[in-house]
């Protein structure tokens, strides 16, 4: 999903864009594209200090909305160049501007964090090797047809013709449509939206009980599920936790008298570690 957004087709083609695409010249194309450089590495600087406070899912959701935005303006100020070259050209760099800095605060980060804390703890390592393994394959299949698509079909390659619609804009007739990025980055927001549960504020065993069958969570996240949404740790994963705890705490000690006696002893214990982990 990371790849499919977009980010390398422009990474390793942004001066290609910007001279054939835009029609700047070869010198101010990689001026901007150092300063779009540096302004990339400072959002993604600050997704440091939002991933926590505002949690994985809103970044995820924020950034792809942004990032389709940022494609669909891209399209419409390239294919409206020929009209006014100079006005568009800088609306066009400024949005593949305002796409890399959503993307460095969002998507940039968001992912390589996520795919340790999603997977249950036996499949963790397995997990992170799939999911980095599947985003440089990813990056490879985008990276090999962007060129191609450029050289043929200019803009039109952001394009979906499938999704066209004939529309005019300033006297000038143009077949437009969502680009190709913008529909795959509008498409993932109902994915994460549905799929991706929150996973900030969580320990490693939270999503174990999350996913666990008896958990009375469902695969598809429902919109009512506050758990499965909040940047904050939900209460049934401080609970169970205190639970936890107790049973270990109760194990290491052996039982005193008769059994319900020992039973009331681990139901105070839970009652205590809970108490002392909600404090806390």
């Amino acid at each position: 999903m990371q790849q499919f957004g977009g980010i390398n087709a422009l990474n390793y083609y942004f001066i290609i864009i910007l001279t054939n695409n835009v029609g700047l010249d070869e010198l101010l194309a990689r001026i901007l594209t150092g300063c779009n450089a540096t302004s990339y590495m400072i959002s993604s600087a600050c997704a440091f200090w939002v991933i926590d406070k505002f949690g994985r899912r809103v970044l995820m959701l924020t950034g792809l909305t942004l990032q389709s935005f940022a494609y669909v303006m891209v399209a419409l100020s390239v294919a409206l160049l020929s009209t006014a070259p100079f006005e568009w050209g800088i609306v066009a760099v400024s949005f593949l501007f305002f796409y890399y800095a959503a993307f460095g605060c969002t998507w940039g980060m968001v992912p390589w964090v996520y795919q340790s804390e999603v997977n249950s703890l036996a499949m963790r390592t397995v997990g992170a090797a799939a999911a980095t393994s599947s985003n440089w394959l990813s990056g490879f299949v985008c990276t090999q047809f962007t060129p191609s698509g450029i050289e043929n079909i200019g803009y039109r390659f952001y394009i979906s013709e499938a999704l066209s619609s004939l529309v005019r804009i300033k006297g000038v007739e143009l077949t437009l449509s969502p680009e190709v990025f913008a529909v795959f980055n509008l498409g993932f927001i109902a994915i994460v939206y549905f799929l991706y549960p929150e996973t900030a504020n969580r320990k490693l065993e939270d999503l174990d009980a999350y996913f666990d069958c008896g958990s009375g969570h469902s695969t598809i996240i429902p919109i009512g599920d506050k758990s499965a949404k909040s940047s904050k740790r939900p209460q049934e994963a401080i609970e169970a936790e205190a639970s936890r705890v107790a049973m270990a705490t109760a194990i290491d000690h052996k039982p005193k008298g008769s059994t319900a006696e020992h039973e009331e002893d681990i139901s105070r214990t839970v009652r205590r570690c809970h108490a002392g982990i909600l404090d806390t």
